[in-house]
């Protein structure tokens, strides 16, 4: 389990950085959703885990958009483009939210027998969960540009790597909890 959970981290990590030259990706997604994936065949079974490795398949394959930058706004182009970017983020996050929910899923099964750390998961599970969806509720706002809104989404930004680093810190505290027994496939 030591394994897959260190190829979740570093999945992790390489969603979570966006490193670019001007549009081109240096750290493309892709890399991480295939590193999510072989981590999540590592790990014991759980029927959790075969939702998040159909949904790490489906984000890789929507992350392949982002190797030019196709995904960015040009805000001078016609309001089209920006509203087919909301409902294509919008999406992709609850995608991306689907996944996270069942990787978390398979976790606190992995735990089942640890009262302590399974109420620690289910908490924030469930804060995640909320935290996300008020976030993409909130997608649509993006296209406000006053200095309310602004505060407001440069607030959540940070709140939301914060929770992004506790997600992370948290998979990673499961690293050598319990030893593999049968691989998921």
């Amino acid at each position: 389990m030591e394994r897959g959970v260190k190829l979740l981290v570093w999945g992790l990590l390489f969603v979570l950085i966006d490193i670019r030259i001007v549009t081109l990706d240096l750290v493309h997604d892709g890399i991480g959703y295939i590193l999510l994936y072989k981590g999540l065949q590592e790990l014991p079974y759980s029927k959790w885990l075969s939702y998040a490795k159909t949904a790490a398949v489906i984000l890789g394959l929507l992350s392949i958009t982002e190797i030019f930058g196709f995904t960015t706004i040009n805000l001078n182009e016609t309001g089209q483009d920006v509203t087919w970017y909301v409902i294509i983020g919008g999406i992709v996050s609850i995608l991306s939210l689907f996944f996270h929910m069942n990787l978390l899923s398979a976790l606190q099964e992995t735990v089942q027998d640890e009262d302590e750390l399974q109420g620690s998961v289910s908490g924030f599970k469930t804060f995640y969960l909320v935290f996300n969806l008020i976030l993409i509720m909130a997608l649509p706002l993006m296209l406000i540009f006053n200095d309310i809104v602004s505060v407001s989404l440069f607030a959540a930004l940070i709140v939301g790597m914060i929770v992004e680093v506790v997600y992370i810190v948290k998979v990673n505290s499961f690293k050598g909890m319990v030893p593999p027994h049968d691989h998921a496939s």
